[in-house]
């Protein structure tokens, strides 16, 4: 049967064939794709969760040399008790992380943190 199909000239592989590849690696591409989306998504709001530890940390800290909360957040920074690494901004009671997320902080007893999308 193959000295048939070879007789004929039929060599390789019919249109429907590759279409069929190419809708398949297609279909997986998309798959892998929406797949490292995820994971950029994960990583952004564990370093932002991260970063609100660290200053949480910071913060008891502070507290327990000088009785009372950091106000504001610049004064963890000054004394040495908190460093963010990256691109992080700290002003006033805000530390920005640009174009990713932000962490609020409010005063009181206990704190509050509000950030991490």
């Amino acid at each position: 049967m193959q000295h048939a199909a070879t007789e004929r000239g039929e060599h390789g592989f019919t249109l429907i064939e590759l279409l069929i590849a190419i809708v398949v690696v297609g279909i997986l591409t998309a798959v892998a794709i929406v797949s490292v989306a995820s994971l950029t998504d994960k990583g952004e709001t564990s370093a932002c969760q991260a970063s609100v530890d660290a200053v949480k940390s910071a913060n008891a800290v502070h507290y327990a040399n000088t009785g009372d909360f950091a106000n504001p957040l610049e004064a963890l920074e000054t004394a040495g008790t908190l460093e963010l690494s990256g691109e992080v901004d700290i002003a006033g009671n805000t530390i920005t992380n640009p174009g990713k997320w932000d962490i609020t902080y409010t005063p009181g007893s206990p704190p509050v943190y509000e950030a991490c999308p």
